[in-house]
């Protein structure tokens, strides 16, 4: 059995409820599942002194857009800089980023 492992690091600009958690909200009407953990909680002194959560994500599925979606309809915050999803504080780019993919392949 082959899987596939995707982690998303991403920073929001609130104080995310709990440590820990999962997602299951479709995404285009199809299934779209996301573990996520809080990696670290702070006050930016350059944005007002906002509160900043920065997560990992964990997709189950690869739909399109679905942790900018899973963010900021299933947790209520949008990512930092994302325009397209009612991101408050936008500046220089998203800040979503994959840091871990682990693909194979079938022999």
């Amino acid at each position: 059995v082959c899987v596939s492992v995707c982690v998303y690091v991403c920073v929001r600009a609130c104080l995310v409820a709990g440590d820990e958690g999962t997602i299951d909200m479709e995404v285009d009407d199809k299934v779209a599942v996301s573990d996520w953990k809080v990696i670290s909680r702070t006050r930016s002194a350059g944005l007002g002194k906002t509160h900043l959560t920065l997560l990992h994500f964990f997709p189950r599925h690869g739909r399109k857009h679905q942790i900018r979606l899973h963010c900021s309809d299933g947790l209520g915050h949008s990512i930092v800089g994302d325009r397209k999803y009612r991101g408050s504080l936008v500046g220089h780019g998203l800040f979503l980023c994959a840091i871990g993919v682990n693909m194979c392949r079938r022999a």
